[in-house]
C-alpha cells in the first residue's frame, strides 16, 4: 500500500511525537478528505492537502506526518463571524452541561478557560457565581468576548499571562489540545497555576472510538488506504490527536492523575442535522457514536484531572 503522500505544493515538516518526544511511529493511512470525492481544489491550480496519518508506538498520540505548514487554518479562528455566527441551542446545551460538570466537583471560585473561542462558556460560568477568566490567542475572537460579555480576556498564549502559582480552582480547555503544537509545556503552566484541591476539565475528540473504527473499516473494504482520523485536513486544521492512553500518559507525566472520564457522542454536537450527509449514513453514524459512547469508546472524551501529591514513580 501507498505509504507517502502526493506532492504537493506545500510546505512540509517531519516531526517527532509531539506528547513523548520519540520518533517510533505506525503508519495509518493517508490524509486528506474533500480531494478523495474528486472535489474541485480550494482556488484555481490549488489542491487540496494530502500527508501521512501516524501513532507514536510509545504513548498513542495521532499526529500527521509530515507535518503540513501552513497559515490558512489561522484565520478561520481569528473572524468570529466564520468561527460562529452565534452560540446555537446545541452548543449551549453543551456548555450548561460541562458547568454542572463543574459546579458537581467543586465550589464557586477562580475560573480560566484556555482557548474560550466568542466567551460564550465563561459569560454562563461568570452568571451563574464564577470569578471567571480566558486565554484566547485569535485577537478577534478575544476582542468579541470583551466587548460582548465584559469579560477578562488574555489574548497571548497562557505561558506568557504569567498567573500566579496556584491561582485557579477549575481550568478548562474545551476542544483545544488537539491544536496546541507543545502540549507539554502548555500542560506543565496547567500545573503550576492550578491550586492544590482544584481541578482541570479536558474535552478532546477521541481518536480510539467506535464511529472512527467503523470508517476505517469501510475505506479497507473499498480498498482504499485513507485514515479518518484528525478530519478535515481543510479549514479549520486537526493535526493531533488524542485517546484516553494518551491524555493518561500526558497528564501523569506532569503530576496530573485522572479521576473521571466521560465519553460523549457527536450527536450531541449536531451530527444529526446534516443535511449534506446521506440519511441511512446518517443514521448508521449516530448509532455508532452512541454504542461508542457506551462502551467507552466515544466520538468525545472528557477527563477530569487532578494533581498528584508526589510525584509518579
Amino acid at each position: 500500500m501507498q505509504n507517502r503522500p502526493q506532492k504537493t505544493p506545500y510546505e512540509v515538516s517531519y516531526i517527532k511525537c509531539k506528547v513523548c518526544g520519540k520518533d517510533d511511529f505506525k503508519f495509518l493511512g493517508l490524509r486528506g478528505n474533500l480531494e478523495y470525492l474528486g472535489a474541485p481544489a480550494l482556488e484555481p491550480g490549488k489542491p487540496h492537502m494530502i500527508t501521512n496519518v501516524v501513532r507514536c508506538k510509545r504513548c498513542g498520540f495521532v499526529y500527521t506526518n509530515p507535518y503540513v505548514v501552513s497559515e490558512e487554518g489561522k484565520d478561520f479562528y481569528s473572524d468570529p463571524d466564520q468561527y460562529r455566527s452565534s452560540c446555537s441551542a446545541k452548543e449551549e446545551e453543551m456548555f450548561k452541561e460541562t458547568l454542572s460538570l463543574i459546579n458537581r466537583i467543586a465550589t464557586k471560585g477562580k475560573l480560566l478557560d484556555i482557548g474560550c473561542g466568542k466567551g460564550e462558556f465563561l459569560a454562563l460560568a461568570k452568571e451563574s457565581g464564577w470569578e471567571a477568566c480566558g486565554v484566547e490567542t485569535s485577537g478577534g475572537l478575544a476582542d468579541y468576548s470583551r466587548k460582548r460579555y465584559d469579560l477578562k480576556i488574555e489574548n497571548v498564549p497562557l505561558e506568557k499571562v504569567k498567573y500566579p502559582d496556584k491561582h485557579f480552582d477549575i481550568i478548562t480547555l474545551n476542544m483545544v489540545l488537539e491544536h496546541i503544537d507543545e502540549p507539554n509545556d502548555l500542560i506543565k503552566e496547567v500545573y503550576r497555576i492550578s491550586k492544590e484541591d482544584g481541578a482541570v476539565i479536558i474535552e478532546v475528540p477521541n481518536t480510539n472510538s467506535l464511529l472512527l473504527k467503523a470508517i476505517r473499516i469501510f475505506f479497507l473494504i473499498r480498498g482504499k488506504n485513507w485514515s479518518p482520523l484528525l478530519s478535515p485536513l481543510h479549514k479549520p486544521y486537526h493535526t493531533y490527536g488524542y485517546s484516553n492512553h494518551t491524555l493518561r500518559f500526558l497528564l501523569n507525566s506532569h503530576n496530573f492523575k485522572i479521576v473521571k472520564v466521560i465519553n460523549g457522542s457527536l450527536f450531541n454536537r449536531g451530527l444529526g442535522k446534516r443535511p449534506e450527509v446521506n440519511g441511512l449514513l446518517r443514521m448508521g453514524g449516530l448509532f455508532t457514536t452512541f454504542l461508542g459512547a457506551t462502551i467507552g469508546m466515544g466520538d468525545v472524551i472528557t477527563v477530569i484531572a487532578k494533581k498528584r501529591r508526589k510525584n509518579p514513580k
